[in-house]
């Protein structure tokens, strides 16, 4: 699976819709993402990562610990989440 950089995500297609298309990945370079993006099955992000509203993740999404979502994230089956630290 790709690990994607912070230039590469910042050249993702924006469709039509506004939404940033984010393929399947591994997202550990950095841990900040914007509103609307829709990131695709089985992709991975580090702890301490931070989204926008209106996020979409695909099926198998990983999370690790610390994160935190705006409004309206939808996430499909089976994402995973890590428990974070008290």
């Amino acid at each position: 699976m790709k690990k994607y950089t912070q230039e590469e995500f910042n050249n993702f297609e924006i469709d039509k819709n506004g939404f940033k298309i984010c393929p399947s990945g591994i997202y550990t370079s950095f841990n900040n993402f914007e509103d609307k993006c829709i990131f695709g099955k089985n992709s991975y992000f580090k702890e301490n990562s931070s989204f926008g509203k209106n996020c979409y993740f695909e099926n198998n999404c990983h999370f690790s610990k610390n994160y935190s979502f705006g409004n309206n994230c939808v996430f499909e089956n089976k994402c995973t989440f890590k428990k974070s630290n008290p």
